[in-house]
């Protein structure tokens, strides 16, 4: 038992090293890739809830401490953004295909933004910082080149993944005659 949580400790911490020291350092619009949400969603898929509620109190816990955002707001958006992907999945998006997971990704990176964007509004009000809400044009162009990025990242980690292990279906690329 130890010894699992040892290893899932130190991929969380990979994870997030290649978050904050790798894409964050990427030129133009690159840092919008989330791998976070990413490992998030394919760990639900390949695993179970609980594996993946692991890595989101993980993944936030570690992000909140380095982050200069108030204590537990990304915590609580990998949480709600987990619960939310969760429910998508297990009602509506079943069958584990690339639609299913571009779906997925798309949905869960803007679930992501506006729990953020809530739970900050909500944390400064109460701070008597008051309500400011940005959004303007350059929100909504950041969410979706955010949302763009990351589908295709997501394609790219289902096509790794298929060709390793065949549990997912490419639908769209096998043509039956």
């Amino acid at each position: 038992m130890l010894k699992k949580i040892a290893i899932n400790f130190f991929l969380v911490l990979g994870l997030l090293t290649a978050q904050f020291g790798l894409v964050s350092g990427l030129p133009g619009i690159l840092p919008g890739i989330n791998l976070i949400i990413a490992s998030l969603i394919f760990t639900l898929a390949l695993a179970d809830f609980p594996a993946a509620a692991y890595l989101a109190l993980g993944a936030g816990l570690i992000e909140d401490i380095y982050s200069f955002l108030p204590f537990g707001l990304h915590l609580g958006s990998l949480f709600l953004t987990l619960i939310a992907v969760n429910f998508l999945y297990k009602s509506f998006f079943t069958n584990r295909s690339l639609y299913s997971f571009a779906a997925l990704t798309a949905l869960a990176n803007l679930a992501y933004l506006f729990t953020q964007k809530i739970i900050e509004l909500i944390i400064n009000y109460f701070s008597g910082a008051g309500i400011k809400a940005d959004f303007s044009v350059n929100f909504w162009l950041e969410a979706a080149s955010i949302v763009i990025l990351n589908i295709i990242l997501t394609a790219v980690i289902f096509y790794i993944v298929n060709y390793l292990s065949h549990r997912f279906k490419p639908v769209f690329l096998v043509r039956r005659k």
